[in-house]
């Protein structure tokens, strides 16, 4: 027999307006919110005698926020916060590390890094995580923070390094690739950046494409706390993919040291939308060689004539 939800407990939050006053929940029990200009306080919704805390404070007013967190493969708990301020008229970004150990609610440890870019829309602050990934991406500028080494990267020069990918559209083809990627995939072991490939054949039927890149870092090209990301694999896939989430994360077979990974994605067909999921072999790493990904796609999961009922919003995310 079921029973009416019943009111038991509330907590009142005080916020800035926008774009400082967004609140959100973290590991279903956190709420995180910029209470002042320069101050950011943590809200502990199973705490009663002390829920609220202030984990950070500066003197530089916060122009805006976003924040995500993560549990590490040791347990801890740690949420990350990128902000824009501007310290004497010069905007800059800096991102904020808050460590959890057990059921705490205090931060155990706190650490700030500049973020090394001058290209970014101060009210434009976006993170994006990915599940059990060592990896945060900063979509604005461009820039890879690889956790475990405390250690930005940002991509290499745009290149199509095999020629089985260049191929993919024919010998006598127009094809272009659009230099940004339309979508970043973070994985435990790679970075995947989507690109959209246009094929324009002089003689046949155009056709469309994707093409995946995945990326390793290359600590060797680190100078001055910044470094390269090295392009370890590449392939194309004949789907032209509007959309691509991580639907399972990254993992390395003992006996070939291939590297494993699923992912899903949505394609527009004419009036209906297309739910696919493929997988991906990353064969062993072979020094500074660019090796071809194997990309198997299997049957459509879903299948609709309205693509406003299917897969709106954010993506789904890895289980």
């Amino acid at each position: 027999m079921t029973r009416p939800m019943r009111y038991v407990s509330h907590v009142k939050l005080r916020v800035e307006q926008q774009p400082r006053g967004c609140i959100k929940l973290l590991g279903g029990r956190f709420l995180i919110g910029c209470e002042s200009a320069s101050r950011f306080v943590l809200h502990d919704v199973d705490a009663h005698a002390r829920p609220k805390q202030v984990i950070w404070e500066q003197e530089e007013p916060v122009l805006a926020w976003d924040v995500s967190s993560m549990t590490t493969e040791d347990g801890r708990f740690v949420v990350y916060v990128l902000l824009s301020e501007k310290k004497l008229d010069i905007p800059r970004w800096r991102l904020l590390e808050f460590c959890f150990n057990g059921e705490s609610a205090k931060p155990c440890a706190v650490d700030a890094f500049d973020v090394p870019t001058s290209k970014f829309e101060p009210y434009r602050v976006v993170l994006q995580t990915g599940g059990k990934s060592p990896f945060l991406h900063f979509p604005e500028c461009k820039l890879v923070f690889d956790m475990r080494a405390r250690i930005f990267y940002e991509f290499p020069k745009f290149l199509i390094a095999l020629d089985e990918a260049r191929h993919k559209a024919g010998s006598n083809s127009y094809f272009n690739v659009s230099r940004t990627p339309d979508c970043i995939v973070l994985t435990s072991t790679h970075v995947i950046a989507v690109y959209k490939y246009f094929s324009r054949p002089s003689i046949g039927i155009a056709t469309d494409a994707t093409l995946f890149q995945a990326f390793i870092v290359d600590r060797f090209s680190v100078r001055n706390g910044k470094g390269v990301l090295r392009c370890s694999h590449e392939g194309v896939s004949e789907h032209h993919f509007n959309q691509v989430a991580l639907l399972r994360n990254s993992t390395v077979e003992p006996i070939t040291e291939s590297t494993n990974a699923r992912l899903l994605g949505r394609v527009d067909f004419y009036r209906n939308l297309h739910v696919l999921w493929g997988d991906l072999t990353l064969p062993k790493p072979s020094g500074d060689d660019v090796l071809p990904i194997t990309i198997v796609i299997h049957e459509e999961v879903e299948k609709t004539e309205n693509r406003k009922t299917a897969w709106m919003g954010r993506p789904p995310v890895e289980f």
